[in-house]
């Protein structure tokens, strides 16, 4: 039987699921926990198209969304694709073109690197792809940014 690395976290979320798998700033989330956060990701991604095979970018500080997205890709058998949030926009454009991104998730703090980089390189968005945002952000110390109050994450459709 052929295993990807999502199937090996659910077999470990399944065994050992209140174990502490992941530790973010004063957040500590089980393997169950995650395992929720990517499966709601998971789905979402399906219910907009991304299928098998296909890229799916990740503009994202590392932390519980981080884990929760790649997660998400690899459960839809998608290909994760990290976006280095310290790009230029001529380095997004290039990234988001020469990748064949068919979705980004992206922290809300990027809206405007990502919003303005497609311009420049007129491949993302087109019609059939989209960019998904997290809702939230996960705050971790010596960085001032600020979580929202809800402990999921929820994704949306980026217009």
């Amino acid at each position: 039987m052929d295993f990807n690395h999502a199937d090996l976290f659910e077999g470990v979320a399944d065994a050992v699921p209140e174990r502490i798998a992941l530790i973010c700033g004063h957040r500590r989330l089980s393997y169950a926990a995650l395992d929720a956060e990517a499966n709601r990701l998971a789905h979402y991604l399906d219910s907009v198209g991304v299928r098998p095979g296909q890229h799916v970018g990740m503009q994202l500080y590392s932390g519980v969304e981080y884990a929760a997205a790649i997660l998400a890709a690899l459960k839809i058998r998608a290909v994760p694709v990290n976006v280095n949030y310290r790009y230029v926009a001529s380095e997004l454009a290039y990234i988001y073109r020469d990748a064949d991104l068919v979705a980004l998730i992206y922290d809300a703090e990027f809206a405007g690197q990502v919003a303005a980089a497609p311009v420049r390189c007129g491949a993302f968005p087109r019609p059939g792809r989209r960019a998904v945002r997290p809702a939230r952000r996960c705050a971790l110390p010596g960085r001032d940014r600020r979580a929202a109050a809800d402990p999921g994450i929820s994704a949306q459709v980026a217009r």
